[in-house]
């Protein structure tokens, strides 16, 4: 499946699956491969896209997913996994076409933290005023959005 942005290039899509026509599956089940750094628990509460519980929810929606794949790579980048990538993402649907299991592949990458931090080109305060002003610290992880 391809994509084009506004100025005529292909944008990859992650979620490569069979399009399935009409009514929605519903998901039976999600799974994490590859996750050391971020819990299962920790995963599932940044996605959006949920098995269905009963008779509740648990729609596929392509959007909703690939959001949520973006959401994941951000975690990641939180807690120091800056070269995180999303491997793969494997969709089985049932023969009946209503369930579907999707599997996603993770590739976490090193975990980076903070060497030294230097304040350059500051001529209105002196460092030592704006240090303890800055929350990132050396040695702490590198917290992409912080």
């Amino acid at each position: 499946m391809r994509a084009r942005n506004s100025r005529g290039g292909d944008l990859k899509r992650h979620a490569n699956g069979p399009a399935n026509e009409g009514k929605k599956a519903r998901i039976s089940s999600l799974t994490w491969v590859g996750n050391e750094a971020l819990t299962k628990r920790k995963l599932n509460k940044v996605a959006k896209t949920h098995p269905a519980v009963w008779f509740f929810g648990g729609r596929y929606d392509q959007d909703k997913f690939e959001n949520d794949l973006r959401l994941i790579l951000v975690a990641y980048g939180d807690v120091g996994h800056l070269d995180a990538k999303i491997a793969s993402t494997n969709f089985n649907y049932s023969k009946n076409g209503k369930k579907l299991a999707i599997e996603v592949g993770l590739i976490e990458g090193p975990q980076y933290h903070m060497e030294s931090l230097d304040l350059a080109d500051n001529t209105v305060y002196r460092d030592d005023e704006l240090m303890p002003l800055v929350k990132v610290k050396p040695g702490n992880v590198h917290n992409k959005s912080q």
